[in-house]
């Protein structure tokens, strides 16, 4: 029953970590990551004097903040027209959508979902 997060959290979450140690390192592909000499802070020393650093931290900063208030905005606006959905079997079927498009591939889901419903299932085939 763990299995699953767990996978998850190993792939997501440790995987990635011996990547970090690019930051702090002067890449050369003939001898790869883990032989490449070690610089420290000497990569950061240099983006930070650079003419386009603070144009790249205010650029993230408020590309960050866009992001946020617009998928909350937009969240929220989803969540007031789903509670606005007078029948049951819509509501069942929107909020459905909503979050099976983010998941993956609704077709299946939806498919069985009508079919439970009583009703009639018509969902045209892609063309392969």
């Amino acid at each position: 029953m763990m299995l699953p997060g767990f996978t998850y959290l190993i792939i997501n979450n440790y995987l990635p970590l011996p990547g970090l140690q690019l930051a702090f390192k002067r890449l050369n592909y003939s001898v790869g990551i883990w032989k490449s000499d070690w610089v420290g802070l000497k990569n950061f020393r240099f983006l930070f004097k650079s003419i386009d650093s603070r144009i790249i931290i205010r650029n993230t900063i408020l590309y960050n903040i866009v992001f946020i208030v617009l998928g909350t905005s937009f969240a929220v606006f989803v969540a007031i027209l789903l509670s606005e959905v007078s029948s049951g079997w819509q509501k069942r079927y929107q909020y459905l959508n909503a979050i099976m498009l983010h998941v993956g591939d609704s077709e299946e889901m939806t498919k069985k979902m009508l079919e439970e419903m009583g009703r009639e299932v018509i969902i045209p085939r892609r063309a392969e």
